[in-house]
């Protein structure tokens, strides 16, 4: 699974993906630097197994993989 965080251009913010709210059902979270929680994103609507998160430059938008099979070519773009 893709755990790596990634930081924001303007290093504010983190996105990590974890699954310490529920187990096996990998959401993303975002963290300041000083490791408080800003809030998590939701994205097991998505999938269950979500890795690789990348902020995209301005912080507003996310980029991440989903195993879901059943998304085919429909697969969502998330805002933040």
């Amino acid at each position: 699974m893709g755990c790596q965080p990634s930081a924001a251009a303007d290093s504010q913010l983190i996105v990590a993906i974890s699954d310490h709210a529920a187990a096996f059902k990998y959401d993303g979270i975002l963290i300041r630097p000083d490791g408080t929680v800003v809030r998590p994103l939701g994205l097991t609507w998505v999938s269950n197994y979500n890795a690789n998160p990348v902020l995209l430059p301005g912080g507003k938008e996310l980029l991440f993989l989903a195993d879901s099979p059943a998304l085919g070519s429909s697969a969502p773009h998330y805002a933040l």
